[in-house]
């Protein structure tokens, strides 16, 4: 028998968390105002982390967070060699296309009529063809 899916306070499917959005989110916030060097040690300190963390099974399964924590950090660092200056997430035309993606992707699921099944997948309304 399968599993019931998760449920939130309010009885309606919860969203599955994108661990590695918050780990990306996560550097974000800790670089901002950030100047090139010391995003490299910011770098520096999150590869040290994840070589410990290899060796702790309780945080093997973290979702793909560590992997986009050390991407972003990456990112960021190749920025900031080219653009100079502190990092600012409101400037960073990825971090704003990204935001512009979520709030396309909530508008369209607040946009379809949603009705709720016994299995507790959220299905759209179908049409009455009459």
């Amino acid at each position: 028998m399968a599993a019931a899916p998760a449920r939130g306070r309010a009885g309606a499917p919860r969203t599955p968390i994108d661990y590695a959005k918050i780990g990306r989110s996560s550097v974000r916030r800790r670089a901002r105002g950030m100047t090139h060097s010391e995003a490299v040690a910011g770098l520096e300190a999150a590869e040290q982390q994840a070589r410990l963390d290899r060796r702790d099974e309780s945080a093997a399964d973290d979702g793909g967070r560590r992997a986009a924590e050390l991407a972003e950090w990456q990112r960021v660092v190749q920025l900031l060699a080219t653009t100079g200056g502190p990092y600012d997430p409101d400037a960073d035309v990825v971090v704003q296309e990204e935001l512009a993606e979520d709030r396309r992707r909530e508008e369209a699921r607040s946009a379809l009529p949603v009705r709720f099944v016994r299995t507790g997948v959220r299905r759209p309304t179908p049409a009455i063809p009459w």
